[in-house]
């Protein structure tokens, strides 16, 4: 058996409101299902992380860990936080940032993220 997790699309509401979505695969059955996000700015949003479980049959929503993500280029921080607004004020500090943006590299994230998980641990004590 294999578990895969894609953010896959993103549905566009009537009112033009973007809502990720995200296929996963539990038992060699799909499913798609909105992703539970907060906005931040117009492409940045937060979101809890997703994960299936094979031996239950189901999908977990853990709100212990929070991500924030550009649903537009389907990119997220390489950062789990513990809450919702750990992971705010990360996306607004990332977005912040003229020397990083989301089409860096990947060891660039890597490297902004860990940055940015000691400043704030110093600043507020930590979020993580």
């Amino acid at each position: 058996m294999s578990v895969h997790i894609n953010l896959s699309t993103a549905r566009v509401t009537a009112i033009g409101v973007r809502i990720p979505q995200t296929t996963q695969t539990v038992r060699d059955v799909a499913y798609t299902l909105s992703i539970p996000a907060q906005p931040v700015t117009h492409s940045v949003m937060v979101r809890p992380l997703i994960e299936p479980d094979e031996d239950t049959n189901s999908i977990r929503v853990r709100l212990d860990r929070w991500m924030a993500f550009n649903d537009e280029l389907c990119i997220h921080l390489p950062l789990y936080l513990v809450d919702m607004a750990t992971a705010v004020r990360a996306a607004l500090d990332f977005e912040g940032d003229p020397g990083i943006g989301w089409r860096s590299g990947h060891d660039e994230l890597e490297r902004w993220a860990m940055t940015w998980l000691k400043q704030d641990e110093s600043r507020v004590g930590g979020g993580w």
